[in-house]
């Protein structure tokens, strides 16, 4: 996408106050998605011996990967906190989503498309919800400095 026809706000570079730095988000949303995969990856076994173990524990890696992504993601900002909130609260999940089924569907055992969505793609819908309320922290401890 070029800057032209790139939504208002939007930009390719490095990120001014508020704008939105479109490679960084897509960054970000990658590394998260990496931490998460590569975590769910090595415990794989214990997904084959206990799955209500393996999920609940999945649980909390994604918890902690998206705070600690999107603490990382914010620290450069100095305005527009919610927007950059909403926006990463949207693409993250969805880009883990895309990269979950471009990397599942390299495997031998698809998992069923109602299945995915159940038992790994639910667990993403936390995304939204830390990037938002990490943006309102944000922008509170702002507001009062």
């Amino acid at each position: 996408m070029t800057q032209a026809t790139m939504p208002r706000g939007w930009s390719t570079g490095a990120s001014a106050g508020s704008r939105i730095d479109t490679r960084r988000v897509l960054q970000y949303g990658f590394g998260l998605w990496a931490a998460f995969f590569s975590v769910g990856f090595t415990l794989y076994p214990l997904w084959l011996g206990n799955r209500v173990f393996f999920q609940a524990l999945m649980g909390v890696v994604l918890v902690a990967a998206s705070a600690v992504t999107s603490g990382a993601y914010s620290t450069r900002l100095d305005s527009g906190f919610l927007k950059h909130g909403m926006v990463t609260g949207i693409v993250w999940p969805l880009l883990c989503v895309v990269m979950d089924l471009m990397s599942l569907s390299a495997r031998p055992q698809h998992l069923v498309l109602r299945e995915y969505l159940e038992q790994v793609a639910l667990p993403y819908l936390a995304i939204p919800i830390i990037t938002l309320a990490m943006a309102q922290q944000r922008a509170r401890r702002s507001a009062r400095a």
